[in-house]
């Protein structure tokens, strides 16, 4: 599998894959303002995540894999966590459907910080580090 920033050619597949999963409202991925990585084998997109960026904050949406794939979407987050901070990102939140329980603990796992209760998920992107 390979993980990439979508490129203007991919948006028809996106918008397919999107439209496909059920969970979201029937949209355009042209729509999208910001960048979205996804995840390709033998010339097709397994899955996408996709990020609105406002400063230093992030949020990332319409998470996809086709078939329904774990591994894949983490591996989509960290794409996208690279992406975000070469874009001067410095946090970055999600939803998270909060009986989705193994999402949770493959968040928690990357690292995010989760709540009881909640469906938001965030996490520091520079560790706290003091900018250079």
């Amino acid at each position: 599998m390979d993980y990439r920033v979508a490129t203007i050619q991919d948006l028809p597949a996106i918008t397919e894959l999107i439209n496909g999963c059920g969970y979201y409202a029937p949209m355009s991925a042209a729509e999208l303002d910001g960048p979205i990585v996804v995840a390709e084998q033998d010339g097709q997109l397994k899955g996408c995540l996709w990020a609105m960026i406002c400063g230093r904050h992030a949020f990332v949406d319409y998470g996809v894999t086709e078939p329904r794939n774990g591994r894949v979407y983490m591996m989509l987050v960290l794409a996208m966590e690279k992406v975000l901070r070469h874009l001067g990102a410095k946090y970055v939140r999600s939803n998270i459907i909060s009986d989705n329980a193994g999402l949770l603990r493959g968040a928690r796992a990357l690292g995010y910080i989760t709540q009881p209760g909640y469906d938001l998920v965030y996490k520091r992107l520079d560790n706290g580090k003091p900018e250079d």
